[in-house]
């Protein structure tokens, strides 16, 4: 639960960000289980519903898609089918 608001966590990874680099304003646009490829809720059609007006990004994610079964692919790969062409979206 690093990105996602719940009550399990009292701080997220993008909280020490912006306090390290004093950020006014942070997004969270985290989603519990949200794969990068196509499985859950996927990122990499997601993003293109955020604000796109950032300074900076980040993006923490991977884990679901390894626990998910989300196929690897190649490096090569250009499409969400795979955690690497889900990259390649991004």
């Amino acid at each position: 639960m690093t990105t996602e608001n719940n009550t399990l966590a009292t701080k997220r990874y993008f909280n020490y960000i912006q306090e390290d680099l004093h950020i006014k304003q942070v997004n969270n646009y985290g989603m519990n289980g949200s794969t990068v490829g196509n499985l859950f809720a996927p990122i990499s059609e997601r993003y293109t519903t955020m604000d796109n007006s950032a300074n900076l990004i980040t993006v923490f994610a991977g884990i679901n898609d390894y626990g998910k079964g989300q196929a690897l692919g190649m490096p090569s790969d250009t499409t969400n089918k795979t955690y690497y062409g889900a990259l390649d979206v991004l």
